[in-house]
């Protein structure tokens, strides 16, 4: 049985890797991953001798779906090979990561190989804290961008919403070096400026990733959001705010929470 232990690293992961994903690099026969800053000298502060960094199988320009074709085979490979491989990625597994849901599914249909999963920080957690919130309070709906247009899902502007993957909006290709070149972002802005108005505020933000480096957050109205296009790169997400009016209450749910009595209907 071939095991791929997928290890969720963190937004800074010299920072964010957990106790047990720390001991599954260490018990891995392999580590694979994809390079990220101080990356080969940190694994090989941690006494790991078996690691290969897997990024030349991800392409700049791309098709998305090529990509990660490439990236499954090879940590599939590696894990038939050596008999047990992780697989390092920053970020949280099950956020937004597209080859962790190709290697369920290859795994389901597979009598020879088993997933395991070690959650890691992922950037929902580092936002609400670069942005000072807590999600709950008002409430949040977390989208991918090229989903909330395929879908066409209705906006609520008494919640906030978290928008991944704004940076490859209506393109099939990836191109993290220059993402603005495919990014057919102005298609958001409209959909976004119809369902909230023109005047809604937005903040584009990039969670630190590395020493020395500090938390980006670029403000704007959604009429900007297009001609702020250069801001939201591979590493940046869209943040709405709710709504300064709650809307509507249930009074007599009010009630409840405040220890009252409910009104009574005559």
């Amino acid at each position: 049985m071939a095991v791929v232990r997928l290890v969720g690293a963190g937004i800074f992961p010299q920072r964010d890797l957990s106790i047990g994903g720390r001991e599954a690099l260490l018990n891995a026969s392999k580590v694979l991953y994809v390079n990220f800053p101080g990356a080969r000298e940190w694994l090989a502060e941690l006494g790991l001798e078996r690691v290969e960094d897997i990024a030349g199988r991800y392409k700049d320009g791309a098709q998305d779906r090529a990509n990660y074709t490439s990236m499954l085979d090879a940590v599939v490979s590696a894990a038939r090979e050596f008999g047990d491989v992780t697989y390092l990625m920053q970020g949280h597994p099950n956020l937004g990561v597209t080859l962790t849901q190709e290697i369920f599914r290859l795994a389901d249909d597979a009598d020879d190989l088993r997933i395991e999963v070690i959650p890691g920080i992922s950037s929902l957690d580092t936002m609400m804290l670069d942005l000072r919130m807590d999600m709950l309070e008002r409430g949040c709906t977390v989208v991918c961008a090229n989903r909330l247009l395929l879908f066409r899902y209705s906006l609520d502007p008494r919640l906030g919403m978290f928008i991944y993957h704004g940076s490859s909006v209506g393109t099939s290709k990836t191109n993290f070096i220059e993402p603005w070149q495919t990014n057919q972002i102005d298609l958001l802005q409209d959909y976004l400026c119809e369902g909230l108005g023109e005047d809604r505020p937005f903040v584009a933000v990039c969670s630190q990733s590395q020493e020395g480096q500090e938390s980006k957050l670029v403000h704007g109205k959604l009429s900007g959001l297009a001609a702020a296009i250069k801001d939201i790169d591979y590493g940046t997400s869209l943040f709405i705010p709710p709504s300064d009016g709650v809307g509507d209450l249930d009074r007599d749910f009010l009630a409840r929470l405040l220890g009252e009595q409910p009104a009574v209907a005559v």
